[in-house]
Parts: C-alpha cells; sequence; structure tokens
C-alpha cells in the first residue's frame, strides 16, 4: 500500500501558522484589555479617596484654595477616568477583533483538517479494496490450479 499524501499539506501548515499569531494577537489583547481595565479600577479608587478627602476636609475648618485644590484634583481624575474608560472600550472592541478573526482562522483551519481526514479515509478505504480484490484474484487462480491438477 503506498503511503498517503495530502496535497494540500502546505496549505495545511500556512493555516496553522496563521491560527498560530491570531491566537497570539487575541493574547495580546487580552492583556491590553486587562490593562486598561485596571487603570480604570486604579482611576476609580483615586476618585473615590479624593471624594473621602473632601468630605473630611469639609468637616474641618479648611480654606478656599484648599477646597480648590480637591475639586481641581477630583476633576482632573474624573477626566482621566474618562480617558481611560475610552481606552478601555478600545481594547474591548479591538479584542472582539481579534476574537473574529481567531474564530474566523480555526474555522478555515478545520475544514481542511476535515478535508484531509475524508480524503485519508478514502485512501485507506480504497487500499483495503485493491487488497481485497488481490486476496479474491489470489484464491481464484488458487482454485483454478487446484481443480487444474485433479483434471489432470
Amino acid at each position: 500500500m503506498k503511503q498517503f499524501h495530502f496535497s494540500l499539506e502546505a496549505v495545511l501548515r500556512v493555516r496553522t501558522e496563521q491560527l498560530e499569531k491570531t491566537r497570539l494577537s487575541f493574547a495580546e489583547g487580552q492583556q491590553w484589555r486587562a490593562r486598561a481595565s485596571a487603570a480604570v479600577s486604579a482611576a476609580q479608587m483615586e476618585i473615590d479617596s479624593c471624594h473621602d478627602a473632601l468630605t473630611t476636609r469639609r468637616n474641618c475648618r479648611t480654606t478656599r484654595t484648599d477646597q480648590l485644590m480637591f475639586l481641581n484634583a477630583l476633576q482632573y481624575q474624573q477626566s482621566l477616568l474618562r480617558n481611560l474608560q475610552q481606552e478601555l472600550a478600545r481594547a474591548e472592541r479591538e479584542l472582539e477583533i481579534r476574537r473574529g478573526a481567531m474564530i474566523f482562522a480555526q474555522r478555515k483551519l478545520d475544514a481542511l483538517e476535515r478535508l484531509k481526514k475524508r480524503k485519508e479515509q478514502a485512501h485507506e478505504a480504497e487500499a483495503r479494496r485493491r487488497e481485497e480484490s488481490m486476496m479474491d484474484d489470489l484464491i481464484g487462480a488458487r482454485y483454478v490450479l487446484q481443480h487444474a491438477e485433479v483434471m489432470t
């Protein structure tokens, strides 16, 4: 039986590499989103601490300048939080795009692997048919030889 050879092996290899690249890209996207999410959480905690400090200062005697400083810091942190939330939204959109690319690459690879499996099964079935045919011919030839010897 001759060995199975898949004619699209090079394409299969390329698609496997493409899938690996999209997986790496997706992992980078997940890291980007995680960093952005952590930055948003840190900015929110900073705003909460500014609120707490401002509330504490209001209970104490403070100058108008101190209150303005806290309000400015609070406004800056809120602005920073909005920017970080926008960055997080971009990271999530990019992650969805990368997830789609990864799924698409996986589907293309799966289709090619299914094709290879079907071709391999067809090759094996053909080899079994040939082997059975040769066995039938051999048995038939032996039968003819045995009957020929009996006749002589």
